[in-house]
């Protein structure tokens, strides 16, 4: 009786134990598992950090140089190794185009596009590949990339003139001259004001 009262105390005690082993188990497992995910936060927000503050320099290196040509030489240095920076590539279009360099400014303009992750990125990096193949002869393909960007930016000026110029190239003297029209005259560009007057003088003829 005695010993069978023993064993039933220690079968009870050890499953008691046993019990507390488990709930002891599955606590570590549960702490170690948080932990777990706290450290792979915190590398994932360090990791962001540092891709950000690698691939967007500040803008304000810009008044560094004494040019646009100076910058653009140093942007065609210095692009190779960020090749993720957005807004340099952007950049780098728009000097290379104002330095009638389209040549210079495509692959930019490409790379721009495939990067492009907002849709205000998207918008800008489309209508800078339209100014490349535009400033490349492609007049065609430029136009149908610019109707469909003016077709949701109706506002928007440079889409407006671009188009016009992109008529203009291909002798499409009305649809140039409907388009150019509707730019304000104190914002028309010089050589707004002479395609227009160019149209104006083949269309009486």
């Amino acid at each position: 009786m005695s010993s069978h009262l023993t064993t039933n105390i220690s079968l009870n005690l050890l499953g008691k134990l046993v019990g507390r082993a488990k709930v002891l188990f599955i606590s570590i497992r549960f702490y170690l598992f948080s932990l777990y995910l706290k450290l792979r936060q915190g590398l994932n927000k360090e990791r962001k950090n540092s891709i950000e503050l690698k691939f967007t320099p500040n803008l304000s290196f810009q008044n560094k140089f004494q040019s646009d040509r100076e910058l653009l030489t140093w942007l065609k240095l210095n692009l190779p190794g960020t090749p993720y920076w957005f807004g340099g590539h952007c950049h780098l279009v728009e000097l290379a185009l104002a330095n009638r360099e389209w040549q210079l400014g495509y692959g930019s303009a490409l790379a721009a596009d495939t990067l492009a992750r907002s849709s205000a990125q998207k918008e800008k990096a489309k209508f800078l590949v339209s100014c490349c193949q535009l400033a490349a002869g492609d007049y065609s393909t430029a136009e149908k990339s610019l109707i469909s960007l003016l077709d949701k930016n109706p506002e928007n000026l440079k889409y407006r003139e671009q188009l016009g110029a992109a008529y203009f190239a291909q002798q499409q003297f009305l649809k140039a001259h409907d388009c150019l029209e509707l730019l304000p005259v104190e914002l028309r560009s010089a050589p707004v004001h002479s395609a227009l007057a160019y149209i104006k003088q083949q269309i009486h003829c």
